[in-house]
């Protein structure tokens, strides 16, 4: 990939984070964990032509896109307002799963007589969500900039998963499950598509301290639309019914359509390369292959063999299905909601290695717990404290993975990079959940949950050794705003 002519800092140099643009090391790869002396000082370069400084920040993006390799983040202030697009596009893509998905919809259907050999098949929809990496390079190289390059697939798939979710409401959920299946199918695609679009913005538009704080915020409204999707809408169709559940998830889809009219985006670098290329050149950049291949995969196979098994141990204890939505899907996704929050923040203090070793550890601590469970021993107060702990511990260290993830991604093909690692590790969890699952009952709980903390304590030890303990900042850096 061509560069701009960008040379190295001189020694004693110190690089601030927030300037009109700053010039930094060629790689993108691990970002620098421990600050340089307060002491040291750099002078900030003059404004390009036609631009004046300011006290405030800039209200309309740069006339012409940033050199290639160029990375563009925001300034302090209106970073709270990219947190809002953000956030509003990440429970907004959420809510429509936790109905659709394995919550809400699902439910309805087996209540209605719909057997499990055809659930088994509509669930199989979900695995749209660990392929969208092959459509994501799409994303990437192709953008009205008219529009904004990625706005202007958020300005497509945002309304056309809510007239989506419209379609389906003349439908009868077990009489037409030939049309919802199809109307599913689309709802995954373009929740894929929108997915890597508002991923790719994220890395973009903001600096390793500003994704730490954004991984916190898209862990918290992926369990906001946990609590939304499969409770609240669900609890609606008991009580009013199918077309009242619909219209609620159809306004909350269309809610983010407010911040996405209001964002500017600022010209993006189109990518030298696209398609299965753009992936194939990832592994081959500076750290990725370590974090891809051992580092990320691990934990998230230590996650996947004791969530998974949460549930099913829950109900062989004798907890009712009652008790198990309230604790674990409202009182959990509470804690969980709470622990992304403060994991982002903490992320970006302690820095990534330290913070995936103390949210590793944590739940070395934690998950043990749930032995008592395991042998069938689920003491209501205990295990409800267990299962909070464990749902805090597990967010926080998505959280982090997450900005681990975002700060390796190339900001010219962000969407293709960041949705190929973050499947890495979805991909792992279902597989070691489905068969932690489909063991426990020729080896038992106890065993499978020993297995996962197994993983979870050798994947504490692989950040221990292989992670590096200092890295690199982005290259080169431009401050942007929206309206």
């Amino acid at each position: 990939m061509q560069t701009g002519q960008l040379g190295r800092p001189t020694p004693g140099q110190n690089i601030p984070r927030f300037r009109k643009q700053i010039s930094t090391p060629d790689a993108t790869r691990f970002p620098q964990q421990e600050p340089q002396s307060p002491h040291e000082s750099a002078k900030e370069p003059p404004p390009p032509p036609g631009q004046t400084k300011s006290a405030g920040f800039r209200t309309s993006p740069p006339a012409t896109a940033p050199p290639p390799g160029t990375l563009v983040i925001m300034k302090r202030r209106p970073a709270q307002r990219v947190y809002l697009l953000l956030g509003a596009l990440w429970a907004g893509q959420s809510m429509a799963p936790g109905f659709l998905g394995l919550g809400g919809l699902t439910t309805i259907l087996y209540q209605q007589g719909v057997s499990l050999e055809q659930l088994g098949a509509f669930q199989a929809l979900t695995i749209l969500g660990l392929v969208k990496f092959l459509w994501a390079p799409l994303v990437d190289r192709y953008g009205a900039r008219r529009f904004g390059h990625y706005r202007s697939w958020l300005l497509v798939t945002q309304p056309a998963m809510t007239l989506a979710v419209a379609a389906l409401i003349p439908l009868d959920p077990v009489g037409d499950l030939g049309g919802v299946t199809v109307l599913v199918l689309v709802l995954w695609v373009l929740m894929g598509t929108q997915d890597v679009a508002t991923d790719a913005l994220s890395i973009r538009l903001l600096d390793e301290s500003g994704r730490g704080v954004a991984n916190g915020i898209q862990t918290a409204a992926g369990f906001v639309g946990t609590i939304l999707g499969s409770g609240a809408v669900l609890l609606v169709y008991d009580r009013i019914g199918w077309t009242a559940a619909l219209l609620i998830l159809v306004v909350a889809t269309a809610l983010p359509m407010l911040p996405v009219l209001r964002f500017r985006e600022p010209a993006p670098v189109r990518p030298e390369r696209n398609g299965l290329a753009t992936l194939a050149d990832l592994l081959r950049q500076p750290g990725v292959a370590r974090w891809a291949l051992i580092l990320l995969p691990l934990p998230w196979a230590g996650i996947g063999g004791y969530f998974t098994l949460l549930n099913p141990m829950l109900l062989d204890a004798g907890w009712s299905l009652s008790q198990i939505g309230v604790v674990v899907t409202v009182f959990g996704s509470l804690v969980a909601i709470a622990g992304g929050l403060a994991a982002g923040p903490i992320t970006a203090r302690l820095g990534q290695r330290r913070s995936l070793l103390v949210f590793g550890i944590a739940q070395l601590i934690v998950v043990p717990g749930l032995f008592a469970v395991a042998y069938g021993h689920a003491d209501p107060l205990f295990t409800t404290i267990i299962i909070c702990l464990v749902h805090l511990v597990y967010a926080a260290a998505t959280t982090a993975a997450s900005t681990v993830s975002m700060d390796l991604c190339r900001p010219d093909s962000a969407g293709s990079d960041y949705t190929a690692l973050s499947t890495v590790g979805t991909a792992v969890s279902f597989g070691v959940g489905a068969a932690s699952t489909a063991l426990a009952g020729t080896f038992g709980y106890p065993l499978l949950l020993a297995a996962a903390v197994v993983l979870l304590a050798v994947g504490v030890l692989a950040t221990l050794l292989f992670f590096p303990k200092r890295g690199h900042i982005p290259e080169t850096r431009h401050e942007i705003s929206i309206a």
